[in-house]
């Protein structure tokens, strides 16, 4: 596998679909850090270490590849979180029923996805919220019982995979008046790719990022792939603890609001303003208040990379991660 090292992040060196062969074929946690999310990695622990024991890092911050591109003279292959998600939704290790499972941040996002990936709202789906309250989980496995919204038959007549006995619903029908023609922001290039949705509402978390009733599930349903979209920072933490505590090795994609920008959860990103770098722009046009800021936080980084290139920078601990 060709990598690059920057500032101790090997960056994978491949095609936007040889990461999704890569990562769907060995599985392991798969990472994809913004530029602000890299300053992180002087101050921030925990995410560091998630970010340096990933098994796979894709290059979505233009602004590094600009800056590496004009520090080193060398190239490294971009893949937005984007383009890896939509690349993800083509492959083949989707399309089985409770092959994916998806973790959001909110409500909203749960019902964007859920209208994106279904097309109709008959279809199957299990809808799981956590406790808006974040818990530490028991010690014990399989203790902590996540609840449901509902378990239906596809239009084929395919059931969802078993779930264990306290998550099964009874069959529900569905009007003429549920259905939707067509899943917001769908095309016909993914409409439909996944058969059998599970959406997880992550909860509010704190430190350390843990998720009993979210490991619980995993084990359950045991899912190949676990798309993990509640914002940098906190999503690779969250796939770190996942993989730990898991039996079998699923490929986890921690791809922020990448996801968002396909179901319309987040502003939309034209393909031509990603391809060159100025998906940012469109966001804070359209939230200046969330990421102007954000953004602004990332102006560190032309210096940690003139200064380290490719070795990790020391680790401050006496700043403090701002959320």
């Amino acid at each position: 596998m060709r990598t690059h090292q920057i500032l101790g992040i090997n960056f994978f060196g491949g095609t936007s679909r040889e990461a999704v062969e890569e990562i769907s074929h060995s599985g392991g946690l798969l990472v994809a850090p913004a530029a602000p999310s890299m300053i992180a990695l002087c101050h921030d622990e925990d995410y560091r270490n998630a970010l340096l024991s990933s098994d796979l890092a894709i290059a979505d911050s233009g602004f590094m590849v600009l800056l590496w591109k004009f520090f080193t003279g060398q190239t490294v292959p971009r893949i937005s979180g984007l383009e890896h998600v939509k690349r993800l939704l083509e492959h083949e290790s989707v399309r089985e029923p409770g092959a994916v499972l998806w973790v959001v941040a909110t409500e909203t996002s749960r019902a964007r996805l859920d209208e994106f990936l279904s097309g109709e709202r008959t279809r199957p789906r299990v809808l799981v919220d956590a406790p808006r309250v974040h818990e530490l989980p028991p010690q014990a496995a399989g203790t902590e019982t996540p609840t449901t919204k509902g378990d239906r038959k596809n239009s084929q007549g395919v059931p969802p995979r078993e779930l264990s006995p306290e998550i099964q619903k009874p069959e529900t029908a569905a009007t003429d008046e549920e259905k939707s023609p067509q899943p917001r922001g769908a095309s016909a290039g993914t409409r439909g790719r996944v058969r059998s949705p599970e959406i997880y509402v992550a909860p509010k978390y704190g430190r350390p990022v843990e998720d009993g009733a979210l490991l619980t599930l995993v084990r359950q349903m045991r899912p190949r792939h676990i798309v993990i979209a509640v914002g940098g920072g906190i999503q690779d933490k969250l796939g770190r603890y996942i993989l730990d505590r898991l039996d079998y090795r699923p490929a986890v994609h921690c791809i922020g609001a990448a996801l968002g920008f396909l179901t319309g959860d987040q502003v939309r990103i034209p393909d031509w303003a990603d391809k060159y770098y100025v998906g940012w722009l469109f966001r804070s046009i359209a939230q200046p208040r969330v990421f102007i800021p954000r953004f602004w936080s990332a102006r560190r980084l032309p210096w940690l990379i003139f200064q380290w290139r490719e070795k990790l920078p020391p680790l401050e601990k006496a700043e403090k991660l701002k959320s």
